[in-house]
């Protein structure tokens, strides 16, 4: 299988690092609505990660057909991705995750701070998984270039997820903090031009192969996802890490979950991110369409160690 070959190539030796930031947010998020492209630069991050899940949808009818209690996934994360000197072009990631799976703090902060904060009514809770310790493993390998002759913004990828919520094998292609200039004919030619100092663009096409594991049963055997964001931050004219950047990201999922039928649930969320030097926060939620049922929202809080430090390659 082409699993243990990306995984292990996700291991293999450990070379001089550079400084920037930036990392892959750990499996499950992707399918919470996470921005989950690829890593442009060496990153060491660590911090926490929290998805929440509601057994119920609006109607009181249970989201999954076989997830019979809501949970909080709550990781203490660590993120590895390594551009290789070696072979220039390619790229590694290792991500890991782990922690005590409970309804805090993702109940408490959706039913006492983000739903009063949007005028929205409770979550009804009933049965909460509880006591249990819950733990993924991405690794993935990717091809960087561009079509330009500019920076390499263009990407092609696969990697795998194992871990006590679901198994998955998966592929990606697309364009990371794209600058416009290269993608809009005559863009140079307008006053316009100067806004892709400013603003960058990013987009992805993901297909995933599942299998069921600890936690998620009878779960869908693919996915198809799209992801669609806009970044603004101090890029210049070829700075793909500004000191500081906010990033909008809107995402289609063809769903992981099935209802009671054995049809997939498509999911549509949006999320948004900052980052300032070694910091980064992210929220995504599936709130669009005034819908908050099955994989309702998460959050990632990580601190760059090379850019914290100043560590240089």
């Amino acid at each position: 299988m082409l699993a243990p070959l990306i995984f292990a190539l996700c291991l293999f030796a450990i070379i001089p690092l550079s400084s920037h930031v930036r990392a892959e947010t750990p499996a499950p998020s992707v399918h919470w609505g996470s921005i989950a492209y690829p890593d442009q630069f060496n990153t060491i991050q660590l911090g926490g990660t929290f998805n929440r899940f509601t057994e119920f949808d609006g109607a009181g009818n249970r989201y999954h057909s076989t997830l019979n209690e809501s949970f909080g996934l709550n990781f203490a994360t660590a993120s590895w991705t390594q551009h290789w000197q070696r072979w220039p072009g390619w790229s590694t990631n290792l991500t890991l995750g782990i922690g005590p799976t409970g309804h805090d703090p993702t109940e408490y902060l959706q039913n006492n701070v983000i739903h009063p904060m949007l005028g929205d009514a409770p979550v009804p809770v009933g049965a909460q998984r509880q006591s249990v310790v819950d733990g993924m493993v991405d690794g993935s390998v990717t091809r960087w270039f561009s079509l330009f002759d500019g920076a390499p913004e263009m990407f092609l990828g696969g990697g795998v997820s194992l871990g006590t919520v679901y198994y998955e094998e998966f592929a990606r292609i697309g364009a990371r903090r794209a600058s416009f200039d290269s993608f809009i004919p005559h863009w140079n030619d307008t006053p316009l031009h100067y806004i892709s100092d400013y603003l960058r663009g990013s987009a992805m096409a993901r297909y995933g192969a599942l299998q069921s594991s600890g936690l998620i049963h009878n779960i869908k055997p693919y996915s198809f996802l799209y992801q669609l964001s806009l970044s603004v931050g101090p890029y210049g004219k070829d700075k793909l890490d500004p000191h500081w950047e906010i990033e909008f990201a809107l995402t289609w999922d063809s769903g992981i979950f099935v209802d009671q039928t054995g049809q997939s649930r498509k999911e549509f969320f949006w999320s948004v991110a900052a980052t300032y030097a070694a910091f980064r926060m992210e929220s995504w939620n599936d709130s669009i369409h005034h819908k908050d049922n099955g994989p309702t929202y998460g959050f990632t809080v990580t601190l760059d160690l090379l850019k914290l430090f100043g560590s240089k390659g």
